[in-house]
């Protein structure tokens, strides 16, 4: 149980308010009774919002400005949790709802550039390669709060909708997330976002040291691999959808760590399409705290990523651990929440089919399989590369999106039948999913 205790509104925040929003052109919301948040103390550009003397002094208050609604210190957004990532509805300068994934490893929070010149927020895409190109001052509504972020970096967001099968707005990264304390229910599907100065936690969830490096959450947690204990400093991130991975780094570290592990290319391909991004395998157990995981998957990046300026962090733990709990970053008392949920017993899975797919063309609904992976069910049954995937079972795959069809292609011994479209002509094939590792 999550207690905040709320103050009563005050004209300050309206005349604050009211001052930014002038400077900024189209921008306006409903009517409602509304408060400025306190934020993190330790969210480095956070500020109070000024007194009412103050407000009528300046022009605009400073920046990041929150405000909830009803006089509350509390918003509750629903997200979908698709494809194991996270997506929150945000409006953006009072546009259409535009979805955003909620991720914890990306520092600036960001807008895809040809999204925002659709909505007429830009005049033109940047062109590629530009520095510092950004939204300044958005104004993002969601249920329950109003808040203005110094600015939204424009980028492009094309590779992550391709392999979510659908289209990706923005990211909400650790600029906007360490505002809050922030509270993630995978079970309700719903994301409350608390003012910090409030906040009390009453519940029975276990307390974990939550460290911030350079803004990126983190803890300590326990991965047995090659038969040794490695207790070692992992990126709590919303942002990747599997269950732990290890970062590529210089040296040998790396390979040390999966030389003795059965393992075979990730489903998912790199960015350019030039290959896996990872290997996985089955280590021995990751243990978070009082919580063990016997045999997760686990991902060996095989791409030049990860927080490369902190090689102390030796990996991320992502969606598919974490959304065994309820999972609450409170960033004012340094420490991560976790209460365990109905799906904390579950098998840690991957894809059974050993099929790389993404989603093209309107609004990415169409399945393309973009790679095969040798002595695996889909190589059995004749899939090939290039084929589009355009019937499951008796249902047309455009009503599926991709996340659906992966959690299916993730069930043990599940028969499938697909109609695949080949060079225009249909071909339908069977196969039975099976344990790759």
């Amino acid at each position: 149980m999550r207690i905040d205790r709320t103050r009563g509104g005050t004209c300050a925040a309206l005349i604050s308010l009211a001052a930014l929003l002038a400077g900024i052109p189209s921008v306006g919301f409903g009517q409602s009774s509304t408060v400025p948040a306190s934020t993190a103390p330790a969210a480095q550009d956070a500020a109070a919002p000024p007194s009412a003397g103050a407000a009528a002094q300046s022009a605009l208050p400073t920046l990041p400005f929150i405000v909830f609604d009803g006089g509350g210190n509390v918003a509750q957004v629903p997200f979908e949790f698709s494809g194991s990532e996270i997506l929150m509805p945000i409006h953006v300068n009072r546009t259409q709802p535009s979805l955003f994934i909620v991720d914890s490893r990306e520092k600036p929070s960001a807008i895809d550039s040809e999204y925002a010149a659709e909505l007429h927020l830009i005049d033109a895409p940047p062109a590629p390669g530009s520095s510092d190109a950004t939204l300044p001052k958005p104004v993002l509504r969601m249920p329950g709060l109003q808040l203005v972020p110094r600015s939204l970096e424009l980028t492009s967001l094309r590779g992550i909708s391709a392999q979510q099968g659908r289209p990706i707005n923005g990211m909400v990264g650790t600029d906007i997330l360490n505002l809050f304390v922030v509270e993630l229910n995978y079970d309700r599907s719903t994301i409350q976002l608390h003012g910090p100065a409030t906040y009390q936690y009453d519940g029975k969830g276990t307390s974990l040291p939550l460290t911030y490096i350079d803004n990126f959450p983190t803890i300590k947690a326990t991965a047995t691999v090659s038969g040794r204990n490695h207790e070692q400093t992992f990126l709590i991130d919303t942002g990747f959808g599997g269950a732990v991975l290890f970062w590529k780094h210089p040296g040998p570290r790396n390979v040390q760590l999966y030389r003795h592990v059965r393992t075979r290319p990730s489903t998912i391909s790199l960015p350019d399409g030039s290959g896996p991004s990872a290997l996985q395998g089955r280590i021995k157990l990751l243990k978070i705290g009082p919580y063990p995981f016997e045999k997760p998957i686990g991902d060996f990046s095989l791409a030049d990523a990860g927080v490369t300026g902190h090689p102390e962090i030796v990996g991320a733990i992502g969606n598919e651990i974490l959304r065994r709990f309820v999972v609450i970053f409170d960033l004012p008392h340094h420490r991560l929440i976790l209460e365990p949920s109905r799906q904390l017993k579950q098998d840690v899975e991957t894809d059974m089919s050993g099929m790389s797919l993404i989603g093209e063309g309107p609004s990415e609904r169409t399945i393309r399989v973009v790679a095969v992976q040798d002595h695996t069910p889909a190589h059995g049954a004749g899939i090939q590369k290039g084929d589009v995937i355009v019937g499951v079972e008796t249902q047309p795959a455009v009503e599926l999106r991709l996340g659906e069809l992966r959690s299916l292609l993730a069930q043990p011994v599940r028969q499938c039948r697909f109609t695949l479209d080949r060079n225009g002509k249909s071909i339908e094939v069977k196969f039975l999913t099976r344990r790759l590792l």
